[in-house]
């Protein structure tokens, strides 16, 4: 009987595969030994001509003269970025990303300076900003979108200051841009982002300017930026905008309004601010007349004033008057609270 016939012999075949297998690992491993050793040749070749260099936690392209031509590492919070060197050996361009995970570019001059810089901005939904500074480092331009997705454009003199700024997509009258803009500066201020807010309170007091002197918006937008200097401690400057939008209250309003109250609290803050101690006591208890005159003695409303003057209280070594207001306070917290379900 042939071979074909009785078919093949299983543990012929068996020993021939396992024959195979023996020699399908040797070639194997010589294939990956010649791959090792070119790739080393190919590295000491471009070591020894000083091209490249690995180091820790970085790679770096060199110069036929020995110069950094371009570097792949980590900035100083971790983030991988890139590097690019002009002739001079100052970083002229870096592309990576910011702690947040977000792309960020960055252009500077022969002289290292930052000049250039491209975000995408979490303040504005993630929308991209460019930022051109002059060689002092002071933004002079910002060019990107707003919340909406229209373009904005804002310049700023020497000192970082606005001087005009062009946002079309703000709103087609005076009172939808000044919203717009007061809308931003507050969310701005609220993240502490002090240089954009003051910008954008200065483009609402502007818009709100072309509705009339003695316009309530006016009087928001003056009242708002004071609060930003404030926390700056611009107090002078806080002072000028805080009597402008008192005025304008009074003069609209009347002596009695909540708007005005808030004007004389603020007014009372800021005195306490400036160790100008028994100045803020009358403007807070002024205020809290107003308010307790329009809401009633128990409304939660009261609460702030009622804080700031306890504070003041607290600071004249008057603190059993302060206990008081402070246990007044309680009782407001506590009726909000229930009325809010909350007990």
């Amino acid at each position: 009987m042939t071979t074909s016939a009785q078919g093949l012999d299983p543990q012929v075949v068996g020993m021939r595969v396992q024959e195979l297998q023996r020699q399908m690992t040797a070639y194997k491993i010589l294939a990956v030994l010649a791959l090792l050793l070119s790739a080393g040749a190919l590295s000491l070749a471009y070591l020894s001509a000083n091209r490249s260099a690995v180091e820790a936690g970085s790679f770096a392209l060199i110069g036929s003269d020995g110069t950094v031509l371009a570097q792949l590492g980590a900035s100083d919070q971790g983030a991988p970025g890139l590097y690019l060197y002009g002739k001079d050996k100052a970083p002229r361009l870096w592309l990576g990303l910011l702690p947040d995970g977000s792309p960020h570019l960055i252009m500077s001059d022969a002289k290292g300076k930052p000049r250039a810089s491209l975000v995408l901005d979490a303040a504005h939904q993630g929308q991209p900003r460019l930022y051109i500074g002059d060689a002092n480092g002071t933004t002079r331009a910002t060019l990107g979108l707003s919340d909406d997705g229209g373009p904005t454009l804002d310049f700023a003199g020497q000192d970082g200051k606005p001087v005009f700024s062009l946002p079309p997509s703000a709103g087609a009258t005076p009172e939808e841009r000044w919203n717009t803009y007061n809308t931003a500066a507050t969310r701005a201020l609220a993240a502490k982002q002090f240089d954009q807010a003051e910008r954008l309170y200065v483009a609402a007091i502007n818009e709100a300017k072309t509705l009339g002197p003695v316009d309530l918006r006016l009087a928001a937008a003056y009242n708002n930026l004071g609060v930003l200097y404030v926390q700056e401690r611009r107090f002078e400057d806080a002072d000028k905008l805080y009597a402008a939008a008192l005025a304008i209250r009074k003069k609209v309003l009347g002596d009695d309004n909540p708007q005005v109250a808030q004007s004389l609290g603020n007014v009372g803050f800021l005195r306490m601010a400036q160790g100008r101690l028994q100045d803020a006591e009358p403007m807070f208890k002024h205020s809290l007349e107003i308010l307790e005159k329009a809401f009633g003695k128990d409304d939660p409303r009261l609460r702030a004033t009622l804080s700031n003057y306890a504070q003041l209280l607290h600071q004249l070594k008057r603190d059993k008057e302060a206990e008081k207001l402070e246990e007044r306070i309680k009782e407001l917290q506590d009726k909000q609270a229930k009325s809010e379900g909350k007990e």
